[in-house]
């Protein structure tokens, strides 16, 4: 599939917007998004291997989820978990990497 520019600028910013989203979720949908993540996350490892970048991704998003929930020992543990992912597939100077350092930042100063 040969994309046009626009094309993948609009993929690019639908993915940079759902994942903004996912931090807002509320209270009382928690138990749903959470269900929809750890089965997005199963697809991927399922089709992808557990060692897929996009495995981290889903590892950070997990931990926005349970960060917002105010769960932060499993925000503190998929942050690692993705910070190691992202870092030993793609490098300590990838973007992803920064994004996983800033999530997991939060998470620590959270904890105090």
């Amino acid at each position: 599939m040969n994309l046009s520019l626009w094309q993948k600028v609009a993929a690019l910013l639908g993915l940079a917007i759902g994942t903004a989203l996912g931090a807002f979720v509320s209270p009382w949908l928690f138990e749903g998004a959470l269900a929809n993540y750890l089965r997005a996350l199963d697809l991927d490892v399922a089709h992808l291997g557990e060692a897929h970048p996009a495995i981290g991704v889903h590892e950070m998003n997990l931990g926005v989820l349970y960060a917002q929930r105010g769960d932060l020992d499993l925000a503190l543990e998929h942050d690692q978990r993705a910070l190691a992912l992202l870092e030993r597939e793609l490098g300590p100077r990838h973007p992803r990497v920064g994004d996983a350092l800033n999530n997991l930042g939060a998470v620590l100063t959270d904890l105090g």
